[in-house]
């Protein structure tokens, strides 16, 4: 399985226009879907009331879950998010505490 190591992360600009650069740098793909996986079956369904936005990178995932809608706003911030979590990542930021700081941003993040 190929992965991404830390020691590989380059020096990302700060700021907004960064955001495109650190997700195809990663490989990231942000996704909005409603599709569930059951962690213990593996089996995959479909639930249109579990729809939300997932970051999905070569490490693993995470998920948006207060990111419920398909619209524009939830889009950009699913997208500022998912950078913030690589960078932060990149900078040695415990997993955790740096899923944590995506979620903040999307919770208090007014995009204008």
């Amino acid at each position: 399985m190929s992965t991404i190591q830390k020691s590989d992360c380059p020096v990302f600009d700060d700021g907004p226009e960064a955001v495109g650069d650190i997700l195809d740098w990663a490989g990231a793909k942000v996704e909005w879907s409603s599709v569930i996986v059951d962690g213990a079956t593996e089996k995959r369904r479909h639930d249109p009331r579990a729809a939300h936005w997932s970051l999905c990178w070569k490490p693993g995932f995470i998920g948006f879950m207060s990111l419920r809608t398909g619209c524009r706003e939830d889009q950009i911030k699913a997208h500022c998010a998912s950078a913030l979590f690589i960078y932060l990542w990149c900078q040695g930021v415990d997993v955790a505490v740096a899923a944590h700081c995506a979620e903040a941003y999307v919770a208090f993040f007014d995009v204008t």
